[in-house]
């Protein structure tokens, strides 16, 4: 088959893209033609490389609109022209000729908001495809004509995929819309190393987070407000922030104003997930926006307990005091509440940790990729 990968992602790189990646790469292997539809960071992605080297098509996509003169030309011929056979920037999709495209969205709406190409372009082609969305804003009002753009887009998919029961059904509440076609798919986990837990009576408690350094969805400030509260200031702990954004001068900023540039180190991007679970007791994932975090599941996984908010696939898989810490709504006083109760319970973190691996070990499907691949190819 010939499949098209269309990723949105605002970043040279994120967990949203770890899908379809891991699904293009087993495509080339099985035999399919690829076209890749990515934006033209000023550097290629190792992954991205990979898929090229393998025999992959790639289509670099400016990451703004395209010159003011191919712009205006687009304009100027499409005057004239009925709907369905206006000229959009994806010709060279339909130029592939593909059987499957398959959209992995970042934000969720970028094709309905595009109402004036991609959305020209869905409603024109006949070829099927699927669309992955990595995001949902709770609270979220749609103004009438995306509402009605997202409908549209939901209703002319082959499969809508979602990675969380919660995102699905925010999705269906706030455009007030019987969800057709949808399914949950994982994402693909790196396979992690078995290693002792850290012994707790040694040193400080260590705490970590993983992700993006992006508050207003990872919500890092959420823990780090927790933290700096006099209660906290008495016990002994480190946390380590991983990963790279926007935010990491304003995150830095607050620790140094709040007596925390001692005990908070924040660590830049590290590739070895498995050393930084190794050498931590917990996780803390105090997210106002992940849908399905892959350290989640990563962390699960290696046997650490996870303490979160309910967003997502988090109220989905973590079950409080059992395999990990959830807290009752995403604010200070949630997360808060959360991370005492795991704090009064670090006696049993080890065997919490370890209920929380045997949960993912027979919940977590072990190779999504090959069950989207499927999903597009049958």
């Amino acid at each position: 088959m010939r499949l098209v990968f269309y990723t949105s992602c605002g970043f040279p790189w994120g967990g949203s893209e770890e899908l379809w990646s891991s699904t293009a790469r087993r495509a080339l292997e099985e035999g399919h033609d690829i076209l890749v539809s990515v934006f033209d960071w000023p550097q290629l992605h190792p992954r991205i490389q990979e898929l090229r080297e393998k025999g992959a098509q790639l289509q670099l996509r400016r990451r703004f609109y395209p010159h003011v003169m191919r712009r205006l030309q687009k304009k100027l011929l499409n005057l004239c022209l009925r709907q369905e056979s206006k000229f959009t920037y994806h010709g060279y999709i339909n130029a592939f000729q593909p059987t499957h495209i398959f959209f992995s969205l970042a934000s969720g709406d970028e094709i309905a908001l595009d109402s004036g190409d991609l959305m020209v372009f869905i409603r024109q082609t006949k070829v099927p495809f699927t669309v992955m969305y990595h995001s949902v804003t709770p609270g979220y009002v749609y103004p009438p004509d995306l509402a009605v753009n997202m409908r549209e887009v939901f209703r002319r998919s082959s499969w809508n995929l979602f990675s969380s029961k919660m995102q699905m059904q925010l999705y269906g509440e706030q455009l007030s819309y019987d969800l057709p076609n949808t399914r949950i798919v994982h994402h693909p986990l790196r396979q992690l190393q078995s290693a002792p837990y850290p012994d707790i009576a040694s040193g400080p408690v260590r705490m970590c987070m993983v992700g993006s350094l992006i508050k207003r969805w990872k919500g890092q400030d959420i823990a780090l407000e927790v933290l700096s509260s006099p209660q906290w200031h008495e016990r002994s702990w480190v946390l380590d922030i991983y990963g790279k954004g926007p935010d990491v001068e304003v995150l830095q900023v607050f620790c140094n104003t709040n007596g925390l540039q001692e005990r908070v180190h924040l660590k830049g991007f590290v590739e070895d997930i498995d050393a930084i679970l190794a050498s931590h007791h917990i996780v803390l994932i105090p997210s106002r926006q992940d849908t399905g975090p892959i350290i989640l599941f990563e962390a699960m996984q290696a046997a650490r307990p996870v303490v979160g908010t309910p967003m997502g696939a988090m109220p989905e898989h973590l079950h409080d005091g059992v395999n990990g810490f959830l807290a009752d709504r995403i604010s200070k006083e949630g997360f808060s509440d959360a991370l005492e109760r795991c704090w009064q319970s670090r006696n049993t973190w080890e065997e919490i940790g370890q209920r929380a691996r045997a949960y993912i070990n027979a919940t977590y499907d072990p190779q999504p990729e090959r069950t989207l691949l499927e999903l597009i190819t049958q």
